[in-house]
């Protein structure tokens, strides 16, 4: 499918995209603004155009009812293409990026001021659990700050003098990138590879976000990826390859706890042999 055809279908739905859009920012968020943004979202993601149309409408829908600009570039939200191979056929999510959920934050009137950052072993840091105290600074003319320590994010909630201070150690993280490997068969996306200070900072922003007072839209936002997550299948769901280009094209929802394992009944059965992998209707 055609950039050209999934441009056609918004513009023939455009009069209900520009009335999800809020109010306040239907000045910026314009129908010729929104199916722009999503040719250029398919030229950042070129498997955007193998996509189900009425996914990339549903998700173009999901992300201007949160005033978000959905091309990508800004870092606010980015229109995400995945396999699904139950249904047999590419899909497309939305994905709030960290600057999306800063916005949103913002503009919620509830919080004040949001800071986030990458511990690396080279930099100076200290931190008080006790009393929520934080020092991180570090040379940036240094090439190599060695690996990474923890993340942390502080939002400071209006009208409190103190901030909420999230911590998240290396090991934490390194089990969220796991479980985002797992889901695309062990091979770690560009987003983690490429940008990882970035998806590290995303990760514990999300984590303090969800401890922090917060508006309806971004309590369905952060619902939303962690129910996308839990509900999928990390054998039917395959992010495609192409998105090389974006530090956000995962959902760093953090793994479930493993379920305990239950005792078969009766006699075991015979294994089959395995399937070779990639034989699921993986493109």
């Amino acid at each position: 499918m055609s950039t050209e055809i999934i441009l056609s279908q918004l513009h023939a739905k455009r009069g209900a995209l520009a009335a999800a859009v809020p109010k306040t920012f239907r000045g910026a968020l314009t129908q010729e603004s929104i199916i722009q943004a999503v040719g250029l979202a398919c030229e950042r993601s070129p498997n955007l155009r193998k996509c189900h149309p009425q996914t990339v409408y549903t998700s173009v829908l999901f992300l201007v009812r949160m005033g978000l600009d959905v091309s990508g570039y800004t870092g606010e939200a980015y229109l995400v293409p995945f396999y699904n191979s139950k249904a047999g056929r590419h899909e497309c999510t939305p994905m709030v990026g960290q600057q999306g959920k800063i916005a949103m934050a913002y503009r919620s009137g509830m919080i004040d001021r949001i800071l986030t950052g990458v511990a690396h072993a080279a930099d100076d840091y200290e931190f008080d659990l006790a009393s929520g105290h934080l020092r991180h600074t570090f040379d940036p003319a240094l090439e190599d700050r060695g690996p990474a320590v923890f993340g942390w994010a502080r939002v400071w909630v209006k009208g409190s003098a103190d901030p909420l201070t999230e911590i998240m150690p290396a090991a934490d993280f390194k089990r969220i990138e796991d479980a985002a490997a797992k889901k695309n068969r062990g091979k770690l996306s560009p987003a983690y590879t490429q940008w990882r200070d970035e998806m590290f900072r995303r990760s514990v922003l999300s984590r303090c976000l969800k401890r922090a007072p917060k508006s309806t839209d971004i309590a369905e936002v952060l619902n939303r990826e962690s129910s996308f997550a839990a509900t999928t299948d990390p054998l039917d769901v395959s992010w495609t390859d192409a998105d090389t280009s974006t530090p956000a094209d995962v959902i760093d929802a953090e793994p479930e706890a493993p379920k305990a394992k239950t005792k078969p009944k009766g006699r075991p059965k015979a294994s089959k042999p395995e399937a070779a992998p990639g034989m699921d209707g993986m493109p």
